[in-house]
Formats: C-alpha cells, structure tokens, sequence
C-alpha cells in the first residue's frame, strides 16, 4: 500500500484532449513523466498508481498523457481537477530539500554586462 509520505504532488490534470483517453497533465515542476515508473492519483483516500502507455510535450509546463486502461474520453475525464503525485523515489532531486543551481556563481546577468 502506497503511503502519502512516499509521494511528491507535480502537477494536475487539467482536462481531456481527444476522444482516445488522452489528458493534459499540468506541471508543477521541470520533471520528465516519461521517467517515471507511474503515476499515483489519490482515489476514495486510497493512493492508486496508473502506468503511463504515452506521453509527450504540450508546451512548457504541460504534458499529454494517456494511462493503461483509460482508452476513452469518459474514462480520462473522471480524473479532470485530479492531483498527480509521483513516487519520491523516482524522482531525480530531494522532494523536501529546497531546489539549489550548482551553477549559479557562472551565470551572466544583465548588470555584468554594463560597461562593455
């Protein structure tokens, strides 16, 4: 049984696309579904992984997805306004720790600039 304290919540689903299962799958944060092992929605109180069958871009803070199983469009629309978690393990960052950039001390910003 799935625990909330081994998920991480990164997006929602935001509405159906297509009359296929697809859903449009609106991201919190810069993460790759395509990398995860599932997908947990929260159903009845009970945590309940869905596997994902495709996914791919639809702009820069959203994806469209279909799930094994869901193969219509009433099917998909029963998890419109639906929270989606990932599971913390198959994430690449530390969910709790703040994000940090290793790189920040070689970034060029504007006031560098002046002068030249």
């Amino acid at each position: 049984m799935i625990e909330r304290s081994e998920l991480f919540p990164v997006g929602t689903v935001a509405k159906t696309h297509g009359v296929r299962g697809e859903m449009v799958v609106t991201l919190d944060h810069d993460i790759d579904l395509e990398d995860m092992r599932c997908i947990v929605f929260d159903i009845d109180s009970l945590y309940v992984p869905f596997f994902i069958t495709s996914c791919r871009p639809r702009g820069a803070a959203s994806d469209l997805i279909t799930l094994d199983g869901v193969n219509d469009q009433p099917a998909a629309a029963t998890f419109c306004g639906r929270q989606v978690f990932a599971l913390k393990e198959d994430l690449d960052f530390e969910a709790d720790a703040p994000a940090t950039n290793p790189d920040a001390d070689s970034a060029l910003y504007l006031e560098d600039l002046i002068g030249f």
